[in-house]
């Protein structure tokens, strides 16, 4: 004679649920907050009235209308350019994060996942902003302004001294983190 056993398989279900939900709970934002302060230029010209950096990176992606200057829009640029669903570093990490679904703890943790994600559009951003190929090609008086206060690269988009680009920040749950 012999035995069969029978070994119920568990549902895994409510793990995914959790990590899903923990997911969601994070909040993560990109781009520039006014807890770093006001814009500092490098310029030796000083500044009549110095911006916050939200402001500056506000107005160089959408411009003035008082000023009459054109926005650059290197945010709508930077995401169509880079959509998540086609990022290969992205979804490795999502997968890290989802795999062995049995375990109830994952690899790594919802709020690794998101600081990942946030470093990754951080850098996309920084890959943009003074990129010549991705943005418009400046005015001749403003390549003529810009070498006239000794910026590096008077024909590069959005940088004049790269303290707007260097500055781009992620914040997870309320912490800043400029890498």
């Amino acid at each position: 004679m012999f035995k069969v056993k029978f070994k119920r398989k568990r549902n895994h279900i409510p793990n995914l649920v959790k990590r899903v939900k923990d997911l969601s709970k994070q909040d993560v934002k990109i781009g520039w907050f006014k807890e770093l302060g006001e814009h500092k230029s490098s310029s030796p010209y000083e500044q009549k009235d110095p911006l916050t950096y939200p402001q500056l990176a506000s107005v160089l992606d959408w411009g003035n209308r008082h000023t009459g200057m054109r926005g650059f829009h290197y945010t709508d640029i930077m995401i169509a350019s880079n959509p998540i669903k086609d990022n290969k570093d992205i979804k490795k990490v999502l997968r890290k994060y989802f795999f062995n679904i049995k375990n109830s703890k994952p690899r790594i943790t919802a709020k690794n996942v998101m600081q990942f994600i946030g470093g990754e559009y951080v850098q996309n951003y920084r890959n943009i902003i003074g990129n010549k190929g991705s943005l418009r090609s400046l005015k001749s008086s403003t390549i003529e302004y810009k070498s006239s206060i000794g910026t590096p690269d008077p024909t590069s988009p959005l940088v004049a001294f790269g303290g707007l680009r260097d500055n781009v920040s992620y914040k997870v749950n309320g912490v800043i983190v400029t890498p």
